[in-house]
């Protein structure tokens, strides 16, 4: 699967599965749109650079998603959307 260039958005991003995934799409390339209730989500993002940008947001919050898919829509006429990753701690 081709991801450079292409924007991914991955809820629960701020640790764990979420963020390695996070690292290994920039790693190959890639955007991320990070999401997630925590503001750790912030510190990654700034760690990834410029492909990364943060959203703190609730999955369960129609406004939140709202608010972080406009942030990935805004970035996707630089190579497309391709994914959207949901991962969720417990």
């Amino acid at each position: 699967m081709q991801v450079k260039d292409r924007t991914f958005l991955i809820t629960g991003a701020a640790s764990g599965l979420g963020a390695a995934t996070a690292e290994r799409l920039v790693n190959a390339g890639a955007n991320v749109v990070l999401c997630d209730m925590s503001d750790r989500v912030l510190n990654l993002a700034e760690q990834l650079g410029a492909q990364a940008k943060a959203c703190v947001a609730d999955i369960t919050s129609a406004a939140d998603m709202q608010q972080a898919v406009n942030t990935a829509v805004a970035w996707v006429a630089k190579g497309g959307f391709l994914g959207w990753f949901t991962v969720r701690g417990w």
